[in-house]
């Protein structure tokens, strides 16, 4: 063998003793397909491991798979109905304290407080400007959240 494989199998076996950093899990609910890609995509890019779900029942069995560290969630209004997936997120056992942040295109107090009151972290309105808005919203509720959370600088 030539030095280089032999650096080659020790940079290999290097590699497999340590795990790789695992970042930070972002659950991305939204109904639209092309919206979804497209907040996923923004978050991949960021260096988050971003996955999604199109309806309630497929988040909360993706939240209970997959444990994120946010939950990002799309409302169209702060009817009982769109509203329930913050509070039966919140009595998931492990999500009682995992950041929530909700997209909606409503910008009046009484939506906002029915959507923090159903347990969200956070409120944007949509549409977002740019999407590194959402990028630098995600970090800094990461950033805020209880010590075991991690935000990609």
């Amino acid at each position: 063998m030539t030095t280089v494989d032999n650096d080659l199998i020790s940079a290999t076996s290097r590699a497999r003793n340590h795990a790789p950093y695992d970042p930070p899990v972002i659950l991305v609910t939204e109904p639209d397909e092309q919206r979804r890609l497209l907040y996923m995509t923004t978050l991949r890019d960021a260096g988050y491991d971003a996955i999604g779900a199109a309806d309630t029942r497929t988040a909360l069995a993706e939240a209970a798979d997959r444990s994120p560290s946010l939950v990002i969630v799309q409302i169209a209004g702060a009817t009982a109905d769109t509203l329930s997936i913050c509070r039966r997120l919140r009595t998931q056992a492990g999500h009682q304290r995992v950041p929530i942040l909700v997209l909606t295109k409503y910008d009046d107090a009484y939506t906002r407080d029915q959507i923090i009151g159903a347990g969200a972290t956070a409120v944007m309105v949509e549409p977002l400007k740019h999407q590194t808005v959402l990028v630098k919203q995600v970090r800094r509720l990461l950033l805020t959240a209880t010590g075991r959370r991690r935000a990609i600088s």
